[in-house]
């Protein structure tokens, strides 16, 4: 009796794995580089004053105004393992989820908040792109140095401008390829 359970558990065995075969393989390969690009040497804060502009600028849904550019200047980039960076913005609390722009955080600031555009095409970015901006492109890596060009503005989201303070953040890391 044992043999035979034995016998029927190895044919039920034979014909399970036979039901899950192979259809295919994904092969992942990947580079973990010793030194990467620099950005001011460490821990990097940039710091964007977006100019003083009148409600009466942004008198509809949508508008903007106050465009900003600014440059986050990467530098010591290892040229035989790194040809382009991206940026990657990390979600947070700052990021609205319905416009992927900033939320302002000025306690009783203006009723604005703060879009980002890639500054060498001029695309709107969706901050609450998941895994980094949607619309940012790479930069490419040239003699060691890149520069991530970008601008800032005010955005009438979700109503009218109100008169107010704004300021907002949002923090973000570097991958390289």
């Amino acid at each position: 009796m044992k043999k035979a359970l034995s016998v029927a558990l190895v044919a039920m065995g034979l014909i399970s794995s036979s039901a899950f075969a192979s259809d295919g393989q994904i092969n992942i390969t990947g580079l973990v580089t010793a030194v990467t690009c620099s950005i001011n040497g460490g821990m990097y804060n940039k710091n964007v004053t977006l100019p003083s502009v009148s409600v009466t600028s942004m008198q509809s849904i949508g508008a903007t105004a106050g465009d900003t550019a600014f440059t986050i200047p990467l530098s010591g980039c290892s040229p035989s393992t790194v040809n382009a960076a991206l940026m990657h913005f990390e979600s947070g609390s700052t990021i609205d989820t319905g416009t992927g722009s900033l939320k302002n955080q000025s306690a009783g600031g203006s009723n604005v908040q703060v879009q980002l555009l890639d500054g060498n095409t001029f695309n709107v970015l969706n901050l609450n792109g998941g895994n980094g901006a949607q619309g940012l492109t790479p930069v490419s890596i040239d003699m060691g140095s890149a520069n991530v060009n970008l601008v800032a503005r005010y955005l009438a989201a979700l109503d009218l401008p109100t008169a107010g303070a704004v300021s907002t953040y949002v923090t973000f890391s570097m991958s390289y390829n």
